[in-house]
Order: structure tokens, then sequence, then C-alpha cells
């Protein structure tokens, strides 16, 4: 499940991806605490059982419940700091550098080989495009480049990053 954001300023319309969510996680704490309508739209990539709580209700269980109300507290806390790193990657970097940030975010290292990195499951371009604020074409043809000079491999779903400190260097080259 993603949450999507749509700029008013943009000049195409072009979907942002702000958070990914898991089987068991929540959202819309926001709009249940302060009552204001939603910031964002949550788009489902697969069937999905969902649960609502209404904000009153919402608000009571925090009350009732204080451990909750702590966890609700520090879940926002972490949902400002990573917004706040998006922020600073999304108005910082070029394009081509926050794609490159992006699947340095995806890398696992390799346990077999040293010094390779895997992307087992290689997001769609589109959904690359939405998660780093470009277009899929921008993702298109930097995946490309990437794959021409060596640095990546692509292999089957996934990527091999053959050269994980040229592409980290590359991500903060300015």
């Amino acid at each position: 499940m993603r949450v999507l954001s749509y700029s008013p300023y943009a000049r195409e319309k072009r979907e942002v991806t702000l958070a990914n969510f898991v089987a068991g996680e929540y959202f819309g704490e926001l709009a249940a605490l302060d009552g204001k309508p939603r910031s964002a739209k949550v788009v489902t990539s697969e069937e999905s059982l969902l649960a609502s709580l209404d904000g009153a209700d919402f608000r009571a269980i925090m009350m009732r419940f204080p451990n909750l109300a702590l966890r609700v507290t520090l879940r926002l806390a972490d949902i400002i700091r990573r917004l706040d790193a998006r922020v600073t990657e999304l108005s910082t970097l070029s394009e081509p550098e926050r794609v490159y940030t992006e699947l340095l975010h995806l890398a696992k290292p390799d346990v077999k080989r040293a010094g390779i990195y895997l992307i087992s499951d290689m997001p769609k371009h589109k959904d690359l495009a939405s998660w780093t604020g470009t277009s899929t074409e921008t993702v298109a043809q930097v995946v490309g480049e990437l794959a021409r000079d060596g640095i990546l491999e692509r292999r089957n779903l996934g990527m091999v990053i053959r050269d994980y400190e040229r592409l980290r260097l590359m991500a903060r080259a300015r």
C-alpha cells in the first residue's frame, strides 16, 4: 500500500510516494487527531482488508491507554523525521541523484559476495519515479546509463549493484 501526494504546484500531474505500508500498519492518525481532511490518498497494489475508526473513538482510546498514545506520538516523530529527509532529498538532489539515492536505499549486501549489493525485487520504473519525484523516462535513462557503465546489472526481477561505492559517490556528487 502506498501513500501518494499530488503537488498543486507541479506543471504536470505527477504522483509522489510519501510512504509504503505493509500488513498490520496503520495510517490516518493525523486526520483522526485533528479532525482535518487527509493530506494524501492511499492506494493499494493488491487486494487488502482495511478497518477504520472515527477520530473521536481514536482519541478516546489514546486517552484511556497512555502507552498507546506514546507509541502513536513516537511514530509521528519518526514520520516527521523521514519526511524531513525526503523533502531534503527532493529539494536538494538532482533527478538522477534522487534515483541513485533510492537505489542505495533499496540495496542489501549480498551475503555470498563481498562488495556486491542486491535489489532482489526491483520496483517498476513508475513506482521508482513516484518515490523519487521524477518521471519514468528519467528512471529508465538513469538505470540504463548505470547498466551501460557496469555499475549495476539487471538480474531476473532484481538488480545487482556491482560498484556500490561508485553509486554512493554519484548520489552525493554535486
